[in-house]
């Protein structure tokens, strides 16, 4: 608690991004 919203969004996105990237290597 206490964390910037900005910093745990940031965090997301890059999270969701990354596990997209990954999902979509093993379908290639």
């Amino acid at each position: 608690m206490g964390w910037p919203g900005r910093f745990r969004m940031g965090r997301w996105r890059i999270f969701r991004s990354q596990a997209t990237g990954y999902s979509s290597w093993i379908r290639h």
